[in-house]
């Protein structure tokens, strides 16, 4: 019996402070006109400001995507500029190397023909060459130096060029001596590996060519020429594609 008149008792409480809450203020409002109309106004004057900040918060926030987006597609715009600069530069890089190597591959080629295969001049063409493959051997460096310059580089190139030339010229007497030519010769397989260390494939792959077409098949190594000049391709197409230019390697 305690405890339903304990929640009897609690509803009448609240009741009570319903009444005085609510009724209060309406009766003295009721009362008071002049203030129902003050209340009125401060109440429109919130709802407007609410609406007026709902209508500045979106704008704000539209103004802040708007930013956004133009942010954005000014950014895209300009790494879209930077990787066409970067594939044009690599473009104009990868056309330089192919300009060099075609200069090498006509710099390859005999560059003059002896008439008289018997002359003193022609003969001396087997002593220069080999004594130009002792000077190849020997001005071969076994690891790449750092330090070296643009002169020195010039330099080991001219001279199995020249050795090159020199071999071409006394492999003619050797035929006509029925000889058989040297098969392996160091200025090819010398050159082919300088421009391997230096990252200039295609160059090294137009001089093993020109060895493979000069019967100069032999290499340091076991595998040959042709094998070089294969492992050069591979690292030549690898460097293309890091480029980004891949499908046009030999164009």
């Amino acid at each position: 019996m305690s405890r339903k008149r304990g929640g009897g008792d609690g509803c009448v409480l609240f009741m009570v402070v319903f009444t005085c809450v609510i009724g209060i203020p309406i009766i003295f409002i009721s009362e008071h006109p002049g203030i129902l109309i003050v209340i009125g106004i401060i109440v429109l004057i919130i709802i407007i400001s609410i609406i007026a900040h709902n209508a500045v918060t979106k704008k704000a926030i539209a103004m802040q995507q708007a930013q956004q987006q133009q942010a954005w597609a000014t950014k895209q715009k300009q790494i879209k500029e930077k990787q066409m600069a970067h594939e044009q530069a690599q473009a104009r890089k990868l056309a330089k190397m192919k300009s060099e190597a075609r200069e090498l591959q006509i710099r390859l080629r005999l560059d003059s023909t002896v008439q008289n295969c018997y002359s003193d001049e022609y003969l001396s063409q087997i002593d220069a060459y080999e004594a130009g493959e002792v000077d190849v051997e020997r001005n071969w460096w076994p690891e790449k130096k750092a330090d070296l310059n643009s002169i020195e580089k010039k330099a080991f190139i001219d001279l199995c060029i020249k050795n090159i030339h020199n071999y071409k010229r006394a492999k003619l007497l050797w035929k006509m001596q029925s000889k058989r030519p040297p098969t392996k010769v160091p200025a090819y397989y010398r050159l082919a590996m300088f421009f391997e260390r230096e990252e200039d494939y295609l160059k090294g792959i137009f001089v093993c060519q020109d060895a493979l077409e000069c019967g100069a098949y032999e290499d340091i190594n076991a595998s040959g020429i042709a094998d070089r000049r294969n492992q050069l391709t591979i690292k030549y197409k690898q460097q293309v594609a890091k480029m980004g230019l891949a499908g046009s390697e030999f164009n």
